[in-house]
């Protein structure tokens, strides 16, 4: 079994700690009036990069899945709206809610929101 520090991988053409560098860029954000925090960002290609050139070897299959996934163009904006319906579902109060009624309860908000826009 080999794993990401193992020295019999292909992590020999640099060591993970080299890889993660290389592959993000440090920026700081503001966050509010008066406070900014750091963050790492890493753009799509070079997130494919890193399972095309390092871990493809070690993972065929994780890496063809993750190729495709980072192809994909998306938007987030969808995305966005749709985990914030299910976060606002998904509470800590209905933790044990089964996935089938989730989903109804998402489908009527979406619905009711539709029908009640003005035409």
């Amino acid at each position: 079994h080999h794993g990401i520090g193992s020295s019999s991988t292909s992590f020999r053409e640099g060591s993970y700690n080299d890889m993660y560098e290389s592959l993000v860029e440090r920026r700081e954000v503001e966050r509010g009036e008066n406070e900014t925090i750091k963050v790492e960002v890493a753009t799509m290609s070079e997130r494919r990069g890193l399972w095309s050139k390092y871990l493809a070897r070690s993972f065929p299959l994780l890496a063809r899945g993750a190729d495709r996934l980072l192809s994909m163009h998306a938007t987030s904006a969808a995305s966005e709206r749709n985990w914030s319906v299910w976060g606002h579902v998904y509470t800590k109060c209905r933790n044990r809610l089964k996935l089938d009624k989730a989903s109804k309860i998402i489908f009527i908000r979406g619905n009711s929101e539709i029908l009640a826009e003005p035409d």
